[in-house]
């Protein structure tokens, strides 16, 4: 692990580490954040977007509070952290971060712009072990492979369209580093193909992603028939070695079609739409029907009109959900009634930062001590509560429902500051 621990900014400094400093080509690499100060952070982490030659990069810019001792001297400290993704050989270096902050000095409660610095990592991405494709090479933790249908294989008949559409999912990687599986080719149909969908699909932890295509199989010989088994690979990096799952083989029972008037037809409108992956029994030389090429252009033009519109309004749909989901997720509120779930105290403490940074109700950059001041009881609670967990002298009891209590009693006030809101929830007033 690298650690860059210099200070730069007398009580303030920040540091860059990286799980893992050698890795494989396309194998995740893990780079955390931390800012230090010995007083609080009065604004949050601001530092401009990072590139890296040679890797995609995926931010997860939620910062995680906490308190840390180095050397004995206790520090307020912001994480969060980036993932990694090199995708050639040799070095690539995560370059220096330059983060921007607002601290008080210490003895004094006003915040001041600092400026902190991370110094370069560089990590050796080294090629693909013995035995691998770097063709179709993937790193992940995991793997997961299905497919489906439009109809049943067992019943179909000649000039019928078999939509199948085939999924992989992978755990720890991004969505476009998932190859297309191989599904061979037939002799019974001609197979036409359209776009892939890449979908990304990380969580807090890490990233995740799916590739979708999607393929027609237009039938074209009556007679049962068998589509060859779809296998995927990959390495687990945790486990050091090769990994495979495989769609078992399919039986496709093709009857005679009466009526094939329909069947040249649809050759040519999936031919205008996609760009069939065999050929076999596509005749040539043949004079071209300009009216149904122009009928069934105009019907597909239509369709990809109508889906083209479809897909806008529902990415802005999803992208104003989206947004308004962030924007709860990072309110003052959100956050307040995380707060009342936690039931143990570094769960609490940590959450309690959390609040306390989205909280618009202290006029200064507050400390949590300085929020619960005029709050005895809460102040009390808090400071037993922090000892308890960071104190290496003593222990002293706490209690969490009191804490839960009392500050819900002085957000309450401070809200309202013209009400006594002790009377108007049916308590004592806590400073008769």
């Amino acid at each position: 692990m690298v650690l860059d621990l210099q200070a730069q900014e007398g009580n303030a400094f920040a540091t860059a580490s990286v799980n893992r400093k050698e890795v494989l080509l396309e194998q995740p690499v893990k780079v955390k954040i931390t800012a230090y100060s010995s007083t609080w952070f009065a604004s949050p982490l601001s530092f401009d977007n990072l590139q890296v030659e040679g890797a995609f990069l995926q931010s997860f810019k939620q910062t995680q509070s906490s308190i840390k001792y180095i050397e004995k001297r206790k520090y307020a400290a912001l994480e969060f952290y980036y993932i990694l993704f090199p995708y050639r050989e040799g070095e690539v270096v995560f370059p220096e971060l330059i983060i921007t902050v607002s601290i008080p000095a210490e003895g004094d409660y006003k915040g001041k712009p600092v400026v902190l610095k991370t110094k370069p990592i560089t990590i050796k991405v080294n090629s693909v072990p013995e035995g691998g494709d770097p063709v179709r090479w993937l790193v992940a933790n995991d793997v997961r492979i299905s497919e489906t249908w439009s109809i049943p294989t067992s019943s179909v008949r000649v000039g019928d369209v078999m939509e199948r559409t085939i999924s992989i999912s992978a755990k720890g990687t991004l969505p476009t580093f998932i190859d297309e599986a191989d599904v061979g080719e037939v002799d019974f149909a001609s197979i036409y193909t359209s776009e892939p969908r890449f979908i990304d699909e990380r969580d807090n932890q890490q990233t995740n992603g799916r590739r979708v295509d999607s393929y027609s199989y237009l039938l074209e010989r009556e007679g049962s028939f068998s589509l060859p088994e779809v296998e995927v690979s990959w390495w687990n990096p945790y486990a050091g070695r090769y990994y495979k799952r495989v769609l078992p083989e399919v039986k496709v029972v093709v009857s005679e079609n009466p009526d094939l008037a329909s069947l040249e037809a649809l050759r040519d409108s999936l031919n205008a739409l996609n760009q069939p992956l065999s050929l076999e029994g596509v005749q040539e030389d043949q004079p071209i029907d300009w009216r149904r090429w122009i009928y069934w252009t105009g019907a597909a033009g239509l369709l990809l009109l109508i889906g083209w519109i479809l897909v806008r309004l529902i990415g802005r749909m999803v992208n104003w959900i989206r947004k308004k989901r962030e924007a709860y997720v990072d309110s003052e509120g959100y956050w307040y009634r995380r707060v009342l779930k936690q039931q143990n105290a570094r769960a609490m403490i940590n959450h309690l930062y959390h609040w306390l940074d989205r909280s618009k109700i202290t006029k200064k950059a507050a400390l949590l001590s300085d929020y619960c001041a005029d709050e005895p009881i809460l102040k009390e609670e808090v400071e037993k509560m922090v000892k308890s967990e960071y104190s290496s002298v003593s222990k002293p009891d706490f209690s969490i429902s009191k804490v839960k209590g009392a500050l819900s009693h002085l957000r309450r006030r401070r809200k309202n500051p013209g009400k006594n809101v002790s009377e108007t929830i049916g308590l004592k007033p806590l400073n008769p």
